[in-house]
């Protein structure tokens, strides 16, 4: 078990693997990035970021292949808290080659329950990371829960679990973030 990568030169007709990112059960929330912009000072470079549950309360890491997926850096430790900070999405700002990893404290799940966004950056290809934004904390979506996840359905004692994650954005250094709340 663990994180496994594909990887396809022809347009989606062939498909190969490559080596293995993570060996590990209690991996989740993989995201994936590619910088494709040549001008890039990261060019060709590959990003993978996930939390492992076996580490602290759901570490956050991120590794990273300059070979087209031959080989991949060891986990790098975006976050590891008390407190679970879930892996949303990796993206990156074409225009400078910066990364970015969207995370969210989901305040212990559940429903009702507050989450914050947080936003990890990049600045020397996932090498280090530091925290640069922490959101003021939101009433997560849902109208009901089921163990840990909010739903948004209560039909059938609830379905499609969703904790507000959204989807960032960057170029030229201005990073956008969509995601979903409860309310108006």
């Amino acid at each position: 078990m663990g994180i496994g990568a594909w990887k396809c030169i022809d347009g989606g007709v062939i498909w190969s693997t490559c080596a293995c990112l993570h060996s590990g059960g209690s991996d989740d929330r993989e995201s994936g990035w590619n910088d494709n912009n040549p001008s890039s000072p990261f060019f060709g470079r590959m990003y993978v970021s996930w939390n492992n549950f076996a580490v602290g309360s759901g570490a956050l890491f991120v590794s990273y292949s300059s070979d087209n997926g031959a080989t991949w850096s060891a986990p790098v430790t975006v976050s590891n808290t008390g407190t679970s900070h879930r892996d949303v999405q990796i993206t990156g700002d074409l225009a400078n080659g910066n990364v970015y990893v969207a995370s969210m404290d989901e305040g212990g799940g559940g429903f009702p329950h507050m989450n914050t966004n947080l936003i990890y950056k990049s600045t020397n290809g996932g090498a280090t990371w530091t925290n640069t934004y922490t959101d003021t904390p939101f009433p997560g979506p849902g109208v009901t829960a089921v163990g840990y996840f909010a739903c948004m359905f209560p039909d059938i004692g609830g379905y499609w679990r969703h904790e507000g994650w959204g989807e960032p954005a960057a170029f030229n250094n201005v990073v956008s973030l969509v995601y979903t709340q409860h309310g108006a």
